[in-house]
């Protein structure tokens, strides 16, 4: 996947502000490649979705709210090509690997410690934290007047869907992993 080498590349030989701001990727055709898919991939697992759906699997909202809102603000971006992706999807491919290799593994009937899917929400926690973040300042140099290739509509739909996920995915984990009666809390000492 040619999109770590370029961002490895990018942020140690040019700097964060290149790395964040400036698309030269977009004239890579490998690159561009990459993005296409990554882009598509996100269309698979909206219908992965569906299918957890008709087939009446236990569901929860963030689910659907993430892959749907994902898909919608990707191909908004992948027209854009802002340069704050330049970060954001190789760190999604990455996490979605061990994700979707943890799924497999539960799929197949493989048990798994507990920490593993404490750890892959976790991930994706960090994941939404840095990626605003990192579309954040991107905004920002842009804002205050510094070269940076984005656009104001695909950094305030970034913003938002990344805000959105990440209140969502602390819920998630706070009732999942956190909460008292959660399938994962230590049973509590009482007095």
């Amino acid at each position: 996947m040619k999109l770590i080498p370029d961002l490895i590349d990018a942020w140690y030989t040019r700097g964060f502000f290149f790395s964040i701001c400036n698309a030269s990727f977009r004239d890579d055709a490998s690159i561009q490649f990459w993005m296409w898919l990554f882009t598509w991939s996100k269309v698979v697992e909206l219908i992965d979705t569906l299918f957890v759906v008709l087939r009446k699997q236990k569901f929860i909202h963030l689910h659907w709210i993430h892959h749907a809102l994902t898909v919608i603000y990707l191909f908004i971006a992948f027209a854009d090509s802002p340069a704050y992706c330049r970060p954001l999807i190789p760190i999604n491919f990455v996490i979605h690997f061990f994700m979707y290799s943890y799924y497999a593994l539960r799929a197949s009937g493989i048990r798994t410690p507990k920490i593993c899917s404490i750890a892959i929400t976790s991930s994706q926690i960090v994941q939404m934290v840095f990626g605003f973040l990192i579309t954040f300042t991107a905004s920002f140099y842009f804002i205050t007047g510094n070269t940076c290739d984005l656009t104001a509509k695909s950094a305030i739909i970034s913003l938002f869907s990344l805000g959105l996920f990440l209140i969502l995915f602390l819920n998630f984990f706070f009732h999942s992993y956190l909460r008292e009666n959660s399938k994962f809390s230590s049973p509590q000492k009482v007095d």
